[in-house]
């Protein structure tokens, strides 16, 4: 998907943010909701692959400002893979990050483990979230040997329902 596509469905899906807003706000404190998460993987921070599309889904329970999350998933396109990563984070007036770990179902050329870390920063407009997801098996930060870690990056579009 092109990057004008993806800000087209981007700002399409923006415009009905305010009637879906208000189905969102009727989730009581601490109740499980369920997110849907698809995005593109792009050459950022190191990465070499950018063929890759993510399709998430993911169950978060919130405490304000905190929350944790569990996410069921992967990515197709070369070698695709499964992926189970569990998280938690802080969001402040519509920006959250997280930060968390999981196991994927196949090493592929950017990761060269199955066990990987995920980084997560969205930017939030009711139930609309625009975001980039970083999994990496950390060879950077933690200099072992299990390589290759050029990292998986995705630029994705959620909805929580």
């Amino acid at each position: 998907m092109s990057i004008f596509r993806s800000v087209a469905l981007l700002l399409a899906l923006l415009s009905i943010s305010s009637a879906m807003a208000r189905t969102a706000k009727h989730h009581s404190l601490h109740e499980a909701m369920v997110t849907i998460e698809a995005g593109q993987s792009a050459k950022i921070f190191g990465a070499i692959d950018d063929k890759k599309k993510l399709l998430m889904t993911s169950i978060s329970q919130h405490f304000p400002p905190f929350f944790h999350e569990i996410h069921f998933g992967g990515w197709m396109g070369g070698k695709s893979a499964g992926a189970v990563f569990y998280t938690g984070g802080a969001g402040f007036h519509g920006v959250s990050f997280q930060a968390g770990a999981g196991h994927m179902s196949a090493k592929n050329d950017s990761l060269g483990t199955f066990w990987q870390f995920l980084l997560c920063l969205k930017f939030n407009s009711g139930p609309l979230a625009f975001g980039l997801k970083h999994f990496s098996n950390g060879t950077k930060v933690f200099e072992h040997n299990r390589k290759p870690n050029h990292g998986l990056n995705f630029l994705t579009l959620s909805v929580t329902v």
